[in-house]
């Protein structure tokens, strides 16, 4: 398979509102030409949100799940990783660490 191994969403990773992330998700995986359902043990998709702040949840992180939930991809974005200054977590996996973190250039 001939896919990106990263991908910069033109709407940025601070969302206020799934919906408006959700046509950028659709047409970023329609390119990709992956076709129909793939469960996630064949095909890994992963949605880094790099801000400010806490490393935990919070409404940005709940906006892109449900973009993920609502997008008609034929894909899972079950995973949705926060990177801060303080470094990073997984919520659904609950791994998280120091590094790698988020550093201001």
């Amino acid at each position: 398979m001939d896919t990106p191994t990263r991908f910069e969403l033109p709407c940025g990773s601070l969302i206020e509102d799934g919906d408006a992330a959700r046509p950028h998700i659709q047409e970023a995986c329609d390119d990709w030409g992956l076709g129909s359902f793939h469960l996630p043990s064949e095909l890994k998709v992963m949605t880094i949100v790099v801000r400010r702040g806490p490393c935990v949840w919070t409404p940005v992180e709940w906006s892109w799940a449900m973009a993920w939930r609502y997008a008609n991809t034929g894909l899972s974005g079950g995973d949705i990783i926060t990177v801060t200054e303080h470094g990073w977590y997984d919520f659904m996996a609950q791994h998280a660490d120091h590094q790698p973190a988020l550093v201001e250039p």
